[in-house]
Parts: C-alpha cells; structure tokens; sequence
C-alpha cells in the first residue's frame, strides 16, 4: 500500500527544497572560488544564493555590502530593497552581540537611502532612526551615535517638531566637542564619504545656509562667497543628493536676492535633477521654488495651482521645514494676481 498522496508531495517539495539549496550554495561556492571581480561588483548575487541555500550569517554581510555600493552611487531604491532584505533575513538569526552591531550597520545605512527618496520627514525615516538609536543604547558606548541622533535631529527638524529637534542637536554637539572640533575641521577629501553617512554632504548643506543666513543679516559678500563655495564643493563631489540640497538653497538665495531668472534657472535644475534620480521631495520642492519665481510661465491662476499641488506633495512626505517660506512665495504670487 502507497503513502497518501499528501505525503508524497509533502516529501517531493522537501526534496526540491533540498535540492534547490544545493545548487544555490554551489552557485555561491563558484561565485566566490571562481569569480571575484563579480562577487566584489555585483555582491547581491552572493547574498541571494546564500539566502536561499540556507547560509543567512554569511547573507547578510553580502546584502549590507549590496546597499552600501548602491548608496555610494546614489541608486537609493536598489539599495533599500538590498538593505531590507538584509535585515529580514538577519530576523532568522539568533540574537547576538555580533547581531545587534550587524543590525545597527543596516539601519545606519538605510537611514541616508529613505531619507533622499521618502523624504527627510518620512515615518519610514524616524522608523529606522529610533530602531537604531534602540540598538546603540543596547551596544553602548558606538562611534554610530553621533549618525543616529543625527538622522533622528533631521526628522524631526524637518517635520517642524522644532523642541524635539533642539534637543538632539544639543546631544549633537555634545558628542560632536568630546570628538572633534566641529565644522572647522572639514576637509572636502577626507570627508567626502559623510555624504553616504548622513544622505548629503555636511559641507555642502553649511555653506549653503550660510549663504542664505549671512545674506539676511546683511553680509553681502560673505554670503556670496559662502554660496560660491557650496556650488563649487557639490559639483566637485558629483554626489546628486547634496547637488540637489545645493540647488534648493542656491535657488532660495537667488529669490531673497531678487533674482528671478537665476532663481528659476535653479529650480529647474532641481526639478531635472530630482525626477531622474527619484528624488520625490525635492520634485516638489523644485516646483514650489519654481512656482514662486516671478519669471515662471504661464497664467498666473495655473502657477498659483501649481505651487499648491506642490505644496501639497511636499507635505505628503511629511515636510514642514520650509514651509512658512513657501507660504509667502505663494501669498506673494497671490497678491500679483489681485
């Protein structure tokens, strides 16, 4: 008498299993006996044959070495599926020591990749932050908290949540005194990698406030100085989220300034850079400083429909950051039409 037929496939599909497992763990031994030039450019095909031939410690390394290659060529949404998929497969592993750093690696890197393409307000962001905030006060003392509080202090800024924001900048600081001098210590070439740390250049991003805040305070030739630089160092980094933090803030500089046709020329640079690298937020951001420039086309019932649809995107991803400046570029343009 037969086995039942449930059984029977029962034991067929742990065959094929098994049998799908060795061939992916022979493909990973080949890939990594035979082809290391692949292994070192393509090290998520690694990670996927270790994944399914059961080798998930060996896996993640590969899927965190996946995201962080994406990362540094700014192909964000490849590196949040390599790095999600790291850390559910990490799921499957006991928790240890070795682990928990494994896990705080992952969502470290992760933070910049949603950041630049949810936008800097994202829950998904906060998500990762407060996981990996968790995950340092369980480690202890990690060179990782300075990125954390960071990355938390960005959310929150840009959310609007202001007194939250305060509060971890203030943390900031204190790390940053016992560990470094601050700012002033910057060297494009020594530090060109905290753009992948932080999703955008820190250079880039101070220069370019600078600009804007020098310039309200009355410190014309400082601040064109100080904008001068954040355009020269972004291009010469070739790092397209913080050329585009530099477009927005050179874009802002050129409307408080009164000039319209290079505040437009900025935006529509934003606009063109963003949409061929997914960058939602600054899509929009683009559009409203766009919208906002006397020089836009159009009638000036559709611009003022344009800066709100805008507007409304920029708020779907959570963003408040400039938000009473984008208010008065409509309110402006507005009061034109009247």
């Amino acid at each position: 008498m037969g086995l039942p037929c449930d059984v029977r496939r029962h034991d067929q599909a742990l065959l094929l299993k098994s049998t799908r497992q060795q061939i992916h763990q022979r493909t990973a031994q080949v890939l990594e006996g035979q082809f290391p030039e692949i292994v070192a450019t393509q090290p998520e095909l690694l990670a996927h044959h270790l994944t399914e031939a059961g080798h998930p410690a060996q896996a993640v390394g590969y899927w965190q070495l996946a995201g962080e290659r994406a990362v540094g060529r700014s192909a964000n949404l490849e590196a949040i599926s390599h790095l999600t998929t790291g850390l559910a497969v990490l799921q499957t592993l006991p928790e240890t020591a070795d682990r928990i750093q494994q896990e705080l690696l992952l969502e470290t890197t992760l933070g910049p990749a949603l950041m630049i393409t949810k936008g800097f307000a994202a829950p998904e962001v906060e998500q990762a932050y407060a996981r990996a905030r968790v995950l340092c006060q369980r480690v202890g003392e990690t060179p990782q908290l300075f990125s954390v509080l960071r990355g938390l202090w960005q959310f929150y800024n840009g959310r609007g949540s202001y007194q939250t924001a305060r509060e971890l900048g203030e943390q900031c600081l204190q790390r940053a005194q016992q560990e470094e001098q601050g700012l002033a210590l910057y060297d494009p070439q020594r530090h060109r990698t905290l753009a992948l740390l932080y999703g955008h250049d820190p250079g880039v991003c101070c220069r370019g406030v600078a600009g804007i805040a020098l310039w309200l305070l009355g410190y014309r030739d400082q601040a064109l100085r100080q904008q001068q630089a954040a355009d020269t160092l972004a291009h010469e980094l070739a790092h397209p989220p913080s050329l585009a933090f530099a477009r927005m803030l050179a874009a802002i500089a050129h409307q408080l300034r009164r000039e319209t046709h290079a505040a437009c020329e900025q935006a529509e640079a934003l606009i063109a850079l963003a949409t061929e690298q997914g960058f939602a937020l600054f899509r929009a951001i683009g559009g409203v400083l766009r919208g906002g420039t006397r020089t836009a086309h159009g009638e000036r019932g559709e611009q003022i429909g344009r800066i709100r649809q805008d507007l409304v995107a920029v708020r779907e991803r959570g963003s408040a950051l400039w938000e009473p400046y984008f208010l008065a570029l409509l309110a402006d343009v507005s009061a034109q039409e009247g």
